[in-house]
Order: structure tokens, then sequence, then C-alpha cells
């Protein structure tokens, strides 16, 4: 809308400059005739001469104008966006990764955190195959139960150990006392799910099941995977790859208090110096995960 008014604007100045113009060339054409009449009529030297510049300078004051506006006036401007252009891509190419950087943390101060992008919900973010595709050293996933990761991609997960990726699964115990949590039952409510506590506790024996047939077919592969519980009930679920290096990136998803899975927004971090929540995030959960038992 902006860029319209402007534009809308520069062309009616343009407008006015060309009437201007024309008028001051034609005015100027009349002076010029009336000094040629003047002559004939024998007007006196001073008043012929002074009908005759006056002419001449409201006609070339009006061609230069009008022969500005139009084309010198456009090639100048022309011109100027073209070298800032040019400069433009001079810094681009120039300046180092670690400048630009800086200058992009004075720009927007998420990004000294690491802030990489924002997810409303699910739909949004980069499906699980394509955040684990880049894993080479680590998968630390954190949640209520993983069902969506170790229930719909546990092949992948398998596929990773094989190439010598460490795969890390840290989930809540719904039934830490041997009865059911009660803010899990607050949860089944608000999402109408009355057997959560069930589909909870079911996940986990999936989990060790699968666990455990990994080490009687596949023990090197089992080697590679492990499983903890912890006694809480978390506020959002974590997928670190790689996050002990700097190329890694982390997800957190929020839960907030009664939305569904689908419902749920993330946050995307990478590495920005040990400072930055990317590494934060991980430090914290490796201690969690050190206070945590074994799910098998």
């Amino acid at each position: 809308m902006k860029n319209a008014e402007q534009n809308n604007e520069k062309r009616h100045r343009t407008l006015i400059v060309i009437f201007l113009a024309t008028t001051l060339f034609a005015f100027g054409v009349i002076f010029i005739l009336s000094a040629a009449i003047a002559e004939e009529q024998r007007w006196g030297f001073l008043a012929i001469a002074a009908l005759r510049d006056i002419g001449l300078l409201l006609a070339t004051t009006g061609t230069i104008s009008f022969l500005y506006e139009l084309i010198l006036r456009r090639e100048i401007v022309d011109e100027i966006m073209e070298r800032t252009e040019s400069q433009t891509l001079w810094l681009r190419t120039h300046l180092s990764s670690e400048i630009v950087a800086q200058v992009a943390t004075i720009v927007n101060p998420l990004t000294a955190y690491g802030v990489k992008n924002f997810h409303v919900n699910r739909d949004q973010l980069p499906k699980i195959p394509e955040q684990l595709g880049p894993a080479r050293d680590e998968i630390f996933a954190v949640g209520l139960s993983l069902g969506s990761l170790v229930l719909d991609h546990r092949q992948l997960l398998e596929e990773k150990a094989t190439c010598g990726c460490r795969v890390r699964l840290l989930m809540m115990n719904p039934r830490a006392n041997g009865t059911p949590n009660p803010i899990i039952e607050k949860m089944a409510v608000n999402i109408d799910s009355p057997k959560y506590d069930t589909e909870l506790n079911s996940r986990l024996e999936t989990t060790k099941e699968w666990i455990l047939r990994l080490r009687r077919a596949h023990p090197e592969i089992a080697a590679k995977i492990e499983a903890r519980v912890y006694d809480y009930v978390p506020t959002l679920a974590i997928l670190m790859v790689d996050a002990a290096s700097e190329y890694g990136k982390v997800t957190v998803e929020l839960y907030p208090f009664g939305r569904g899975a689908i419902d749920r927004p993330s946050i995307e971090f990478e590495f920005k110096g040990d400072s930055s929540l990317y590494r934060r995030i991980y430090t914290y959960y490796l201690r969690l995960w050190d206070n945590s038992k074994p799910l098998v």
C-alpha cells in the first residue's frame, strides 16, 4: 500500500514538472515571437532585446526541465540504484560470516539465544524423518511417552543406531508410585481421553518390549539405544540431534494444558556459542538423564 502511494506521488510530481516545463517553453516562444513583432514595428532596441532574451531564457529553462525529468533524472536514479546494489553485493561477498552473525544479533536479539524458527503447531514442524535425517552422533529425545517417535519411527532409530548414532529416549513414568498420577488424570479430562494414563503406560511397555527384543535379536544395535524414565510430569518435549556439536539442532515442543498433540507450538534452536539456549537445554537434560532410572 505504501509503495503504491509513493509511486502515485512520484507520478503526480513528474506530471507537474512536465506541465510547468511545457508552460515555460510556451511563454518563451511567445516572448520570442513578440520580440520579432516588436522588431517589425520598430520598437526600441532595449525592448526588443529584453523580449528576445526573456523568451530564450524561458524556452531554454522549459526545454532543460522537460528533458531532465523524462530522461536524465531516471538515468541518474537507475545509476544510483545500480551502484547501491553492487555495493550491497560486495559487502555480502567480502564480509565474514562472523560479522554478519554479529550484525544479525543486533538486529534480532533472539538470534543471540539461538532461536531459529517458531512453529504454531505440529503441521508446521518438519516431519520426524526430516529432523532425524542429518543425525550422525546422537539423538536425544525427551517427552511424555515419545509415542510418535518410538511407535512410528523405530525402524529409522534402528538404522541410525546401526550407523553408530547413539539414541537416548527419556520418558515419563505415569505410575511412578504404583498409582495413576493426578496431573495425568487432569490432562486426560482436558484432552477428552479418559484412558490417557493407561495409554501412556501401554506406550512405555511397548518401548520396553522393543528394546528387549532388540537385545535378543540385534545386541549390537540395542547397545546404541537407551531408554530411561523420570517421575516428573513434563511441560515440554525435546528432540535434540547432535546437540553436543556446533552443527546440530534442538527442537522444543511446548505442552499447553488442555491442548492435543497436534496443537502444540514449538521452537527450533541452533548453536550460537556456549551461552546460547541450545547448549543450555542440552546440558540441563543431560543432568535429568543422569538422575533418571533405566527403563529396562
